[in-house]
């Protein structure tokens, strides 16, 4: 479970650099471990919000903040 939260802070750190939030589901039952990326000043939702909301596991989060080039920070 430790690997997994190390995982989960890694993964919210870079978002921030990208300016976005990675936010997770408060379900348990139906929406286990769901996350979604959203725009951190306007709210919009940038990946994990179809077919419905939450819909990226932690590995396709990864693989999307991957897929992205990296931003330089100040």
């Amino acid at each position: 479970m430790a690997d997994y939260s190390i995982r989960e802070s890694r993964l919210r750190h870079d978002c921030e650099r990208h300016g976005w939030r990675l936010m997770k589901s408060r379900r348990s039952e139906e929406d286990a471990g769901g996350f979604m990326i959203v725009e951190s000043l306007s709210g919009a939702v940038l990946a994990g919000g179809r077919p419905r909301a939450f819909s990226l596991t932690i590995d396709e989060v990864r693989d999307y903040l991957a897929a992205r080039p990296k931003r330089r920070t100040r």
